[in-house]
């Protein structure tokens, strides 16, 4: 298994250019998509995520967030910085008379998981960098999740011992990736539980010195 079979999304590239490219495997979460590198990833392009119903999601690149493979279950991929089209274009209703626009803040603050974690926030007007070291926390609300969902206290005891492992290779690049590659077989049929905390563990796992 590698990090793709956790992309329960599809979405399209479309460039400035009008090329649509896609569509491709992703995982979609609030402000940050995650996706092959299957094509070129620039700031200012618009992913599409196509819904069942109602219109498709838009979404603009903040900053590609590419990621290097680490080896077959971690291959190189995107960690995604975008912002929902609606307001990144600034675009609003007009209610009697009163402009309800958007604009685009002077400033965020984002808090990453990721060995030094590092992306660029552009604007019209501004960049914003932010450097973020990981925490303890990752592993500790991984834990926390397990023993809210796991019944099985052999089962739960097994995959503590794992994250734990995790914790304590957390900055050797090579032994936290076999690690975290031994926890994702091990929990391969709790996808809906560990798939909020696996891109962060990658992220760790590719920024570990």
């Amino acid at each position: 298994m590698d990090i793709y079979d956790l992309y329960r999304d599809s979405v399209s590239i479309e460039k400035p250019s009008g090329e649509t490219l896609g569509p491709i495997k992703a995982l979609v979460q609030k402000r940050k998509i995650h996706l092959q590198a299957k094509h070129p990833l620039e700031p200012g392009d618009i992913l599409v995520r196509e819904m069942p119903f109602g219109n498709p999601e838009r979404y603009v690149v903040d900053d590609p967030g590419f990621k290097q493979g680490i080896d077959d279950d971690f291959p190189p991929h995107f960690q995604a910085d975008v912002t929902r089209e609606s307001k990144a274009s600034g675009r609003g209703d007009n209610i009697g008379g009163i402009s309800t626009q958007i604009s685009a803040p002077a400033q965020i603050t984002y808090n990453v998981y990721g060995g030094h974690a590092r992306f660029n926030q552009n604007s019209t007007d501004n960049s914003v960098n932010v450097t973020v070291e990981a925490g303890e926390s990752l592993f500790e609300d991984l834990k926390s999740e397990l023993r809210s969902n796991v019944s099985d206290q052999q089962r739960l005891d097994e995959l503590l011992s794992l994250v734990s492992d995790m914790q304590a290779s957390q900055h050797d690049s090579k032994s936290l990736s076999e690690k975290l590659g031994q926890f994702i077989s091990k929990s391969a049929d709790m996808m809906t539980i560990i798939a909020p905390f696996v891109p962060a563990l990658t992220g760790l796992a590719a920024g570990a010195g």
